[in-house]
């Protein structure tokens, strides 16, 4: 199974390689918040000194990404009109909060593709189609206390599932 990739605006494990000349070089990713991972190598005379060199980079980036002029301006809805009202909803979230959702998105599609049929089932009548405890377990034939008991279950593991996925 693959390692799953760094959660967006984060570095990875830092690795030192000593060189030739005496200095030592410190190497990580960090993955930006378009996504894409991209390499940071700094140089030190000890090791100390180009993990702090590494580390200040990758600070710098994180702070660059998050600068005020990049973000969008959040906007009053003038009236109750459909235009008004998706400007003001593309104003609530950044490119950085839309990479995280998408990233978040795609472990909790993967976790739910490891549920069973049943669980998958359950979850999606709860909470996706809003059905009562009562209304599910009529359907599938049970009782609503181990219905609950099921979607209770299905939910902890789904929860588990996308921790793993996680990392």
């Amino acid at each position: 199974m693959a390692r799953p990739p760094l959660p967006v605006g984060t570095a990875g494990k830092i690795g030192f390689t000593e060189l030739a000349n005496g200095k030592i070089r410190a190497r990580a990713f960090f993955r930006d918040f378009d996504g894409v991972a991209r390499p940071v190598t700094r140089y030190g005379s000890s090791r100390a000194s180009a993990e702090r060199k590494l580390k200040d980079r990758v600070r710098y980036w994180e702070r660059a990404k998050r600068a005020a002029g990049r973000q969008v301006e959040r906007v009053e809805p003038s009236s109750a009109d459909d235009e008004s009202l998706l400007a003001c909803y593309a104003s609530l979230t950044t490119p950085s909060q839309e990479a995280i959702a998408r990233e978040q998105m795609e472990r909790i599609e993967a976790a739910f593709d490891e549920l069973s049929e049943r669980e998958r089932d359950l979850i999606v009548q709860k909470c996706i189609l809003g059905l009562s405890n009562e209304e599910i377990a009529a359907g599938i034939g049970e009782s609503p206390h181990y219905t609950r008991t099921l979607l209770s279950r299905a939910q902890v593991r789904l929860s588990a599932l996308v921790d793993r996925i996680r990392g």
